[in-house]
């Protein structure tokens, strides 16, 4: 009893914890808004996308979120080389465990892209967003209201909170190198910074604007890859996280298979199939099907941290969806990251 208790307990304080961390996708590759230097870095004129995520409901609460971002490339000429300046905006909305704490983002992000030569192109681009974060303490649980058998929500709670609302303006930044080194096989670098500003984010001070009560700088660095052999695609990707003392290393590849390769009267058709590893965490399976400019990815997450024995290996399952459309007819070129 006591050791179920405790689970709660853990995950009921998640909640409060996350304030000073951010929300995350299995599916990183799917939601280009967390390095703004994407912004505008794919093969068409417009994209539009989302993505939503549930997350253990096997145990708790379960922690929802959903992102919808669209951008822009636009000054292109029409065969995709030179310059071009890419602008875009994203909605984030995140309801998370048993308090309730809701985070709220939007913002916009602006990048240019540069021809180095035929076969490279770096982008730089530079982001902001306006957070608003509340929480409902009254259902949280804390430790001084344990009295040995359960929580007694009628025993003080013992903390001192002077807000259940804050709202504050978040800056990022971040750069990419692509390089197509073979017709077949395009490799891509990416470095991003959020919170580099370093807002404060607290529920507790007013004047302390120090320490613990701001937002940590956020790099994100990721290295990702597309070969093509024949039907076949293989798209590998190393992504790493750190805020803090919270980090996150995700690992995999998908493999994407054509089943029509499109014209003006039969659209493209893929299949797309992937297996993942968030370190320590969870294994991520990935399923999906592209036709024309459409695509849509469903993944799982098969918990297996020290949580399985609550959540029974049920991480949660995690959606998303993209359209990458055009206003004129441009010549084809390798994007990496697919987005």
């Amino acid at each position: 009893m006591k050791k179920i208790a405790f689970l709660w307990f853990c995950m009921g304080l998640a909640t409060f914890w996350a304030q000073a961390q951010d929300v995350h996708f299995s599916q990183f590759y799917a939601y280009p808004a967390y390095n703004p230097a994407n912004t505008g870095n794919f093969n068409g004129n417009y994209r539009v996308g989302g993505i939503a995520r549930n997350q253990w409901s096997s145990v708790t609460v379960p922690y929802q979120t959903l992102g919808v971002y669209g951008d822009l490339a636009l000054f292109q000429d029409e065969s995709g080389r030179d310059n071009w300046l890419g602008v875009g905006g994203q909605f984030l909305y995140d309801r998370a465990g048993d308090g309730v704490l809701q985070t709220l983002q939007v913002g916009g992000s602006v990048a240019m892209h540069k021809d180095l030569s035929r076969n490279v192109y770096v982008s730089l681009g530079g982001g902001f967003t306006y957070t608003r974060k509340g929480i409902d303490f009254d259902k949280l649980y804390f430790n001084s209201q344990w009295n040995e058998n359960d929580f007694d929500e009628n025993i003080g709670n013992g903390e001192n909170f002077e807000y259940n609302r804050r709202g504050y303006l978040d800056l990022s930044a971040g750069g990419s190198v692509t390089a197509s080194l073979t017709e077949d096989f395009t490799l891509n670098a990416a470095f991003s910074a959020l919170h580099v500003n370093e807002p404060v984010e607290s529920f507790y001070f007013t004047t302390n604007t120090s320490g613990n009560n701001r937002r940590g700088v956020r790099p994100i660095a990721s290295i990702s890859a597309a070969y093509k052999m024949g039907n076949i695609s293989w798209q590998p990707a190393v992504f790493l996280s750190r805020e803090k003392k919270a980090q996150e290393i995700i690992g995999g590849l998908n493999v994407v298979y054509t089943l029509t390769e499109g014209s003006a009267y039969n659209p493209a058709s893929k299949i797309h199939g992937g297996l993942w590893y968030r370190s320590a965490e969870a294994i991520i399976v990935v399923a999906g099907y592209e036709w024309s400019k459409y695509r849509a990815l469903l993944s799982y997450d098969i918990n297996v941290s020290e949580l399985k024995a609550g959540s029974n290996y049920r991480g949660g399952p995690e959606l998303s969806f993209v359209h990458i459309g055009g206003f004129r007819q441009r010549s084809e070129r390798l994007y990496c990251p697919r987005f």
